[in-house]
């Protein structure tokens, strides 16, 4: 969202590499999160089809190009979704595999019951 504001080529290039940066940390805890939630027989698929909406993403990007063609409003437009990630961390449960490695088991129970509730599967 910072690029908007930019007054020059280099400040601009230094906040996008400042995006891009915290771009590949929102995917790598995406993709983990995708990872540890999904079952050792479904992981490699899981994981590959995780990576559709990227592709999907890139194409629509020339597209929101095409019609939003002033560089400020299409940096806006683009990074507005992003926004939502400050979201996912009251929506989203705590993996289940964290809380145990620190010590809350009894949280990494609930996590993995609702789990099961949310699958209509049981808790063994």
């Amino acid at each position: 969202v910072l690029t908007v504001f930019s007054w020059n080529y280099w400040m601009f290039s230094l906040l996008n590499l400042g995006a891009a940066a915290s771009g590949i940390g929102m995917y790598l805890v995406a993709y983990v999160f995708v990872f540890e939630w999904s079952s050792p027989s479904w992981r490699t698929n899981v994981c590959i089809l995780a990576q559709i909406p990227f592709s999907i993403g890139f194409l629509y990007l020339t597209l929101i190009a095409y019609f939003i063609r002033d560089w400020r409003d299409f940096q806006l437009f683009i990074a507005i979704p992003n926004l939502l990630h400050f979201v996912f961390k009251y929506l989203l449960p705590e993996s289940p595999r964290w809380l145990a490695s620190r010590g809350r088991v009894e949280e990494a129970r609930d996590s993995m019951a609702f789990a099961a509730k949310m699958n209509k599967r049981s808790v063994p």
